[in-house]
């Protein structure tokens, strides 16, 4: 029976129920989106999730109801009442909170709180204006440095007013006691997120048996993988430690086009090693860079370390590029920050992976601290035809003439731009009221993103006149 003397605990323990099954919602969808078929199991168990969620928020909904009448609203139908706002507008707060409660992160995408919704990201332009709404009444506030125009790549985090509201609702701490932990002082920088925000710490979400490569690299991927496997044995029984006492780590360059496969290898390691991965969040790190860089950088590492996770700079080239010639106040600075990395990672004994899509120069020093330099092309025409068959759902009816191998050996796509062909053909072949797939959509729509695609290409070798190694 729910009373005013445990209506908080119980409020908190159906919000947290509630909050981990979108999470599990959100990692299913992704696994099923990366299959690129129906899956009756995975299909099954996300309806299952579906349900349970639907019955979750009636479940609080009623609670919400009962504190209501006890006289104990919760801080979130108060804000909800003020402000008059939707439902949708009061669950992205109710994310936060608990992303904050459960994950110790007090921040997330827009678009990660879309899947939290439910919300496809096609229908991102239709629902702005709930995020919007809530920037405008200061309920919550960008964080980090925002590179981008996109409002689903924006980090928001509760305002620190209504989180301090919110947080007092559910854990009533004495004003004094409060005062002694959290740091009031404002002539101190603010430190809006907490240090795991610097990682996007998770399971990794793939294995290498669901990735598609040439033989010989998935063969290279799995020494890589039984070699670090051991390393730590070897490193004990041969007393490796008493000759080499830093540079003990792991660290991998993957490097090609993207859409080639590169992030979900990522992935498929820290699978087999059974381990999380973590993804370097650029915009809080280089945010809190000014001033602190050493202190921010040890901790990213440190926080790997502590999880004991993969770590993935994706798009490494905007941090682990060449160093600069000084003209500018920022010129020192990226020098700085690329001298504090090569020295953090000569003494960190994890696994680091860097992946980069574009043309980079890594000056000799720091190319000299890259154990395995792979490079992930275009797939080949065997390759091209098995990702065509494998990102078409397996529901779908096809026209007979649908040929794979035909469609691998014509079009030199990757597996990212295989995607997107498959996905227009199949919304133009629902807009036709076409009963089956038709093989001339898809070779229109691989024609066009082969088209976007002829600038591909990328040059690998060293320039002995700069003494820099060119991917």
């Amino acid at each position: 029976m729910v009373d005013k003397e445990n209506i908080k605990t119980t409020y908190l323990k159906v919000g947290l129920k509630l909050y981990n099954l979108c999470v599990d919602r959100i990692k299913k969808k992704s696994e099923l989106e990366y299959l690129g078929k129906w899956n009756d199991d995975l299909e099954n168990e996300i309806n299952a999730i579906h349900e349970e969620i639907k019955q979750v928020e009636s479940e609080l909904e009623e609670i919400s109801k009962k504190a209501w009448q006890l006289r104990v609203p919760t801080p979130f139908d108060k804000i909800q009442m003020e402000f008059q706002l939707k439902k949708e507008e009061k669950y992205i707060l109710l994310f936060l909170f608990f992303k904050q409660f459960a994950d110790q992160c007090n921040s997330a995408t827009i678009s990660e709180l879309m899947g939290f919704l439910d919300i496809p990201l096609e229908w991102a332009s239709e629902t702005y204006v709930f995020f919007e709404n809530l920037l405008k009444q200061n309920l919550i506030i960008p964080t980090g440095q925002c590179t981008t125009y996109i409002f689903t790549c924006w980090n928001v985090s509760l305002s620190p007013a209504y989180s301090k509201k919110i947080a007092r609702y559910f854990f009533p701490i004495a004003p004094e006691v409060e005062k002694k932990i959290v740091n009031n002082d404002k002539n101190k920088k603010e430190d809006s997120e907490d240090k795991f925000c610097l990682l996007d710490i998770r399971k990794p979400l793939f294995s290498l048996e669901q990735i598609v490569l040439p033989q010989e690299q998935k063969e290279t991927i799995k020494r890589i993988v039984s070699q670090v496997k051991l390393f730590n044995q070897i490193m004990k029984k041969w007393e490796i430690n008493t000759t080499i006492k830093y540079g003990k780590g792991i660290v991998l360059l993957f490097y090609g086009p993207p859409g080639t496969g590169k992030t979900a290898t990522c992935e498929a390691i820290a699978h087999s090693l059974n381990k999380k991965i973590g993804y370097a969040r650029y915009s809080n790190m280089l945010s809190r860079w000014v001033g602190e860089s050493e202190k921010y950088v040890e901790e990213v590492f440190a926080n790997a370390r502590a999880a004991d996770c993969v770590m993935v700079f994706d798009e490494a080239d905007s941090l682990f590029g060449r160093r600069l010639n000084e003209f500018h106040s920022t010129d020192r600075m990226h020098n700085y920050l690329t001298n504090i990395l090569m020295q953090i990672i000569e003494k960190f004994e994890g696994v680091v992976i860097l992946t980069t899509n574009r043309e980079v120069v890594l000056d000799e020093a720091f190319y000299r601290r890259i154990l395995i330099k792979m490079k992930f092309d275009i797939p080949g025409p065997e390759e091209r035809a098995q990702l065509w068959k494998i990102l078409i759902p397996e529901k779908v009816p096809l026209n007979k003439d649908v040929d794979f191998g035909e469609l691998g050996k014509r079009f030199k796509l990757t597996g990212g731009e295989i995607k997107n062909a498959i996905l227009k053909a199949l919304m133009d072949c629902a807009d036709r009221k076409l009963s089956k797939l038709p093989m001339y959509l898809l070779v229109k729509y691989a024609e066009e993103e082969q088209q976007k695609s002829s600038g591909h290409g990328s040059k690998i070798g060293f320039n002995k006149e700069k003494n820099e190694i060119i991917l």
